[in-house]
């Protein structure tokens, strides 16, 4: 993106999730079982994904502007038909940037679902595949979204700040 090379940005995540489980397992007859934990760290794959998508965009690592990024809900909830279940993953964050001298530039709650119909198992396997679906969904709406890279361009720092520093054109 024109312009991303100057300006340096931190991405910080915090999860504020009220539960700590991303599913629960489930019966035939529908009744909540163990819950299913992830494994890794949601609010560090949500920041690692999102420093990637702004690297690739040419923005680098510095103080420049911060994008916070605040996760509500990250849960799967299988829900019984018939026959199967149906995995729902739901991720939920929102997203604030500001420039280092503390201007608000841009916020947004980004709403993911991913529904995985046919389930005939309600695990925590069968729960990965739609919270890993849903992740991916999630980061590619940070990525779409045009809006954001604007805002971040407009962190560069002003003329007085900038200590001779030549914005780039490119």
């Amino acid at each position: 993106m024109p312009g991303a090379t100057g300006v340096a940005v931190t991405v910080a995540v915090t999860d504020s999730r009220q539960e700590r489980e991303v599913s629960h397992k489930k019966n035939g007859y529908g009744m909540r079982g163990a819950n299913i934990m992830a494994q890794n760290d949601i609010a560090e794959e949500i920041r690692a994904g999102v420093r990637d998508i702004l690297s690739a965009q040419g923005f680098r690592d510095g103080s420049d502007a911060t994008v916070r990024i605040d996760v509500s809900r990250f849960y799967n909830t299988f829900d019984m038909g018939f026959w199967s279940a149906t995995a729902n993953a739901q991720a939920i964050a929102s997203l604030n940037v500001s420039s280092a001298d503390g201007r608000s530039l841009y916020a947004r709650v980004y709403t993911v679902t991913h529904p995985v119909p046919n389930v005939q198992i309600m695990t925590g396997e069968n729960a990965g595949i739609a919270l890993r679906a849903v992740m991916q969904a999630l980061l590619q709406q940070i990525a779409d979204d045009a809006e954001l890279s604007r805002a971040l361009l407009q962190a560069y720092p002003p003329e007085a700040d900038r200590r001779g520093r030549a914005r780039p054109t490119s």
